[in-house]
């Protein structure tokens, strides 16, 4: 079964920054959620989890490039939405603003 993938504006503005920035990393970003995501989109490993105490559920994809990146997630049925992609060091604030 595979998964169709659907951004949102956040998501694509910041992959606009990303790539203006450091073209290499946007290119394995969406290397990563192509790959990745429309496979298994479910937690295993280290690479995706389950983010706790946010309601609706969301889930997480570690992306390791020049700089880690983290994207912020959740499953509709067959579709996954992308809401937000962040560098790692910006996770702890723009879970707390935009979650």
């Amino acid at each position: 079964m595979g998964f169709d993938i659907f951004y949102n504006k956040d998501a694509l503005k910041d992959l606009e920054n990303i790539k203006s920035k450091v073209s290499n990393d946007c290119v394995m970003i969406l290397k990563k959620i192509e790959g990745i995501l429309t496979t298994n989109p479910f937690p295993f490993g280290q690479t995706i989890k389950k983010l706790k105490n946010i309601q609706p559920i969301l889930y997480r994809l570690r992306v390791n490039a020049s700089a880690s990146y983290r994207i912020f997630y959740r499953i509709i049925g067959s579709s996954i939405y992308i809401l937000k992609i962040v560098p790692k060091k910006d996770v702890d604030r723009i879970l707390k603003n935009y979650f």
